[in-house]
C-alpha cells in the first residue's frame, strides 16, 4: 500500500519541483555561467530519490482530512529541496563520489576542473558543491513563501523546520567527530546520532508538518513526532545493514567501514569479538584502502557473532512501539494500513 501511495505522490511532488525550478532557472541563468547548470543539478538530484519525506508530509496532512492541495504540494516539495541540500553537503563531508549510482553533485564538477586545468581541482569541486547545496535551502524558502498558508501556521512551520535542521547540523557534527575519534562509543551515543541526523528530520519532521498544516492539536503532533523517531531509528539501523551487506544500495559497499562510522553494527562487532578478531576489526575500520576481501571478512564476523540477530533484538521494540502509536491514531483504517505497510517495507528493504 505505501509503495503505491509513494509512487502516486512522488509524481505530483516531482512535477511541482521541476516546474518550480524551471521557472526559477531563467532568473539565475542571467547572473553568470553557473546559474542554469546549478538549478538543473538541484532539480535532477531532487527527483532521483525515493521522495519519502515529501510523501510523508502529504500523507500526514491527508490522513487528517486536509484538502488544499497547492500549499501541501509546495510544502512537500520544499522538504525534498532541503533534503537535497543536506545530501549534497553530506556527500562532501563524507567524500562520496557516488550516490544512487551516479556522480554526487560535487563530483560532477571534477571534470570541469580537469578540462580547465584548475590549480586545486578537488577543492574547487567541493566548494562548488557547497554553493549548490546552499542554494537549495533558499530555494525552499522561496517556494514556501509562495504557499497560501495561514500566517500563524506558516510561522510555526518555519520554526519547526528551522529547529530540526539545526539539530541535523549538530547531529552531523557529532557523527563527524565520532568518525575521527579513537574513543569507544556506547550504544546510547550512536542512537542519539541516529535520532538527530536521520530519524527526526526524515520521519518526525514530515509527519509533524503535515499535521500542522491540517491544524491538529499539539498532542497529536507530538505523538506523530514520537512515531517518526521510532520509524527513523528503524530506517537508519536497517540502512547500516544495507551498507554492509547489500550490493544494490547505490553506494560503495563498505563505505561505513572505510570511514570508521560509529554504527550499531560496528559497536556490536567490537563488543562481541575475541582478541584476534578485534585486532582485525581495528585494522579494517577507518582504513580507506580496504578491499572487497576485507569487507567480506567483516561480513563473516558479523555472521559468526550473530550481529543480525542482535540488530533484530534492538529493532523489535521499536517496531512494537510504532504499531502501538499507529493503532491509537484517530485516523481511518486506510491510512493506518498505509503506515503499517511503510513499517513492513522498511524491515525488508535492501536499498
Amino acid at each position: 500500500m505505501f509503495s503505491e501511495y509513494l509512487k502516486k505522490e512522488k509524481i505530483i511532488i516531482d512535477s511541482y519541483l521541476l516546474n518550480f525550478l524551471g521557472r526559477e532557472k531563467p532568473r539565475f541563468s542571467k547572473i553568470n555561467i553557473w546559474g542554469k547548470d546549478a538549478i538543473a543539478k538541484i532539480g535532477e538530484f531532487s527527483v532521483l530519490g525515493k521522495t519519502i519525506r515529501g510523501t510523508l508530509v502529504m500523507l500526514s496532512a491527508e490522513m487528517f482530512g486536509y484538502k488544499n492541495s497547492d500549499p501541501l504540494v509546495i510544502l512537500a516539495g520544499g522538504i525534498e529541496l532541503i533534503h537535497t541540500s543536506l545530501l549534497i553537503h553530506d556527500d562532501i563531508m563524507d567524500e562520496d563520489l557516488k550516490r544512487r549510482g551516479i556522480d554526487t553533485i560535487f563530483a560532477s564538477y571534477l571534470p570541469i576542473a580537469r578540462i580547465n586545468q584548475l590549480q586545486n581541482q578537488y577543492l574547487f569541486a567541493q566548494s562548488m558543491g557547497i554553493c549548490v547545496g546552499d542554494m537549495g535551502f533558499f530555494l525552499f524558502l522561496k517556494s514556501l513563501n509562495m504557499a497560501k498558508i495561514p500566517a500563524d501556521i506558516k510561522t510555526k512551520i518555519i520554526e519547526k523546520i528551522s529547529d530540526e535542521i539545526i539539530a541535523v547540523g549538530l547531529g552531523q557534527m557529532q557523527d563527524i567527530y565520532l568518525g575521527q575519534s579513537q574513543k569507544n562509543v556506547d550504544e546510547k551515543d550512536i542512537m542519539n546520532v541516529y535520532l538527530r541526523k536521520t530519524a527526526r528530520y526524515t520521519f518526525s519532521l514530515p509527519l509533524a508538518l503535515g499535521s500542522m498544516l491540517a491544524d491538529q492539536k499539539t498532542e497529536t503532533i507530538l505523538e506523530l513526532e514520537r512515531l517518526g523517531e521510532y520509524l527513523g531509528l528503524i530506517f537508519q539501523i536497517k540502512d547500516d545493514e544495507i551498507g554492509l551487506f547489500s550490493k544494490i544500495s547505490g553506494k560503495p559497499l563498505g563505505s561505513d567501514i572505510r570511514k570508521n562510522k560509529k554504527t550499531l553494527i560496528r559497536y556490536y562487532l567490537f563488543d562481541k569479538a575475541g582478541p584476534e578478531d578485534k585486532l582485525l576489526l581495528k585494522k579494517t575500520f577507518g582504513n580507506p584502502k580496504i578491499k572487497n576481501t576485507d569487507i567480506e571478512k567483516v561480513q563473516k564476523l558479523a555472521s559468526r557473532y550473530h550481529i543480525h540477530e542482535r540488530i533484530n533484538a534492538t529493532v523489535t521494540p521499536l517496531v512494537d512501539q510504532s504499531k502501538k502509536i499507529i493503532h491509537l491514531l484517530k485516523i481511518s483504517s486506510f491510512y493506518k494500513n498505509i503506515l503499517l505497510d511503510l513499517l513492513d517495507q522498511m524491515l525488508i528493504r535492501n536499498k
